[in-house]
């Protein structure tokens, strides 16, 4: 095992993945789509109501057909795993549609966020994650959004006032192994390999959505004001971003029933 990005950093796994010079990796789906452009789709706002909602649809057509897609790349998908859903935290009041108005947010570097908070009213603003909590902590931006694991973790209530519950974009990760490590498995050895993925994923489900609880109630413990925000209205105000992004998703969406 090598954490903490010793064997290589995030964009440079798959490539390492589809040569055999890593056996397994979990990769978000956003750090996928330069080979599977696809995997996009899910940093669509508002695409699932729950968890499992999201593991119902992606155990479903739409992940057999990325499953295929990843395989075309030498990358076989053992199990699809997930992040959980991302939240928001601000130093001003967001209680509504209307307070992301001119709110500076910090988003990573993903085309899909971006046009969800500029449809919502927001400025949102790259910036890498190691430079965010300085960021905060200097009022270069407003707010951020992440896992609230993410938020806990990396003691964001420290420079954060408010916790808020958008639900915005589910983050899903695939569990990668090599395909040419996985081909060269006998029938048995893939077995097991296949129900052990399987197994794990029906562990790191339960523990993401427990572990995100957890670490909400921990924020909110050390003192950030938790706001739960009206779903429906902010998925009216980015309708606009499934329009746009039909043309590359539409198919895709079908496939998920939406």
């Amino acid at each position: 095992m090598f954490p903490n990005g010793t064997l290589g950093a995030i964009n440079e796994i798959p490539a390492m993945l589809q040569q055999g010079t890593c056996d397994v990796s979990l990769i978000v789906t956003s750090s996928l789509m330069d080979l599977c452009p696809e995997m996009g789709v899910f940093d669509l706002p508002f695409l699932f109501a729950s968890y499992d909602d999201a593991r119902t649809t992606i155990t479903g057509d739409v992940g057999k057909y990325l499953s295929d897609k990843m395989a075309e790349q030498n990358m076989y998908v053992a199990s699809w795993l997930t992040m959980g859903f991302r939240e928001i935290t601000s130093n001003k009041p967001i209680n509504s549609l209307a307070d992301f108005k001119g709110l500076k947010i910090r988003i990573q570097s993903n085309a899909v966020h971006q046009d969800i908070f500029s449809a919502l009213g927001a400025s949102p603003t790259v910036i890498s994650f190691s430079e965010l909590y300085t960021a905060m902590e200097q009022g270069t931006v407003d707010a951020q959004e992440n896992p609230y694991v993410n938020i806990y973790s990396n003691t964001y209530y420290e420079v954060q006032k408010y916790l808020v519950e958008s639900n915005h974009v589910f983050q899903v990760a695939s569990l990668l192994i090599s395909k040419q490590t996985y081909d060269d498995l006998t029938d048995e050895q893939k077995g097991w390999v296949d129900a052990a993925a399987a197994y794990a994923a029906d562990v790191e489900w339960e523990a993401t959505k427990t572990d995100n609880e957890t670490a909400k109630q921990g924020a909110i413990d050390a003192g950030m004001t938790f706001v739960s925000l009206n779903h429906d209205e902010l998925l009216n105000a980015t309708k606009g971003v499934y329009e746009k992004y039909a043309p590359q998703y539409g198919e895709m969406l079908k496939m998920m029933g939406k």
